[in-house]
């Protein structure tokens, strides 16, 4: 019984351990880190992309934080309108620029590889966020279609301006 305790316990460690490391994959630093990567190998439209993007989600994010507040599974106290917007677990932003990166993959990065492996970082990442109780399933579900929903709108108006002013 004992021996079956410490491997579980082992496994735990392992998995909250791997799932801390993939979560930080899905923070706006990591999301800048590839946008900088994208500009040193001068993909220009892939990084303007990504900048409007980033923008597009957030003014999704925040005005659906402040009208549909939601405390996360372990509450954050708030002093101010900031505070309120980051203690607001509807929706995910995790999600949303996880999922918003891939698609960007999805749609501009050739090699299978590099978006198969996304797919699984973005799974792990979104799967984190209510692991560690940063959000309820539909706070991620809802991240998952701001994305989406971003995503079509911008290459939307990509592809719209790239026909107009060529």
């Amino acid at each position: 019984m004992n021996i079956i305790g410490n491997k579980k316990q082992k496994i735990s460690t392992i998995l909250n351990t791997l799932l801390i490391y993939i979560n930080k994959l899905g923070s706006y630093h990591f999301y800048i880190i590839i946008a900088l990567l994208f500009l040193v190998a001068k993909e220009y439209l892939i990084v303007q992309i990504l900048t409007i993007g980033i923008i597009v989600l957030y003014v999704f994010i925040i005005p659906l934080r402040l009208l549909f507040f939601h405390k996360r599974p372990i509450p954050i106290k708030y002093h101010n309108i900031i505070q309120k917007i980051d203690a607001s677990s509807f929706p995910s932003g995790h999600t949303a620029r996880t999922v918003y990166l891939f698609l960007v993959f999805l749609y501009f990065v050739k090699q299978q590889y590099l978006w198969i492996t996304w797919v699984f970082i973005s799974i792990g990442i979104v799967y984190s966020r209510v692991y560690f109780k940063k959000h309820y399933i539909q706070d991620v579900v809802i991240g998952t279609l701001v994305a989406l929903i971003s995503f079509i709108l911008i290459m939307f108006l990509m592809n719209y301006l790239l026909l107009f002013f060529n």
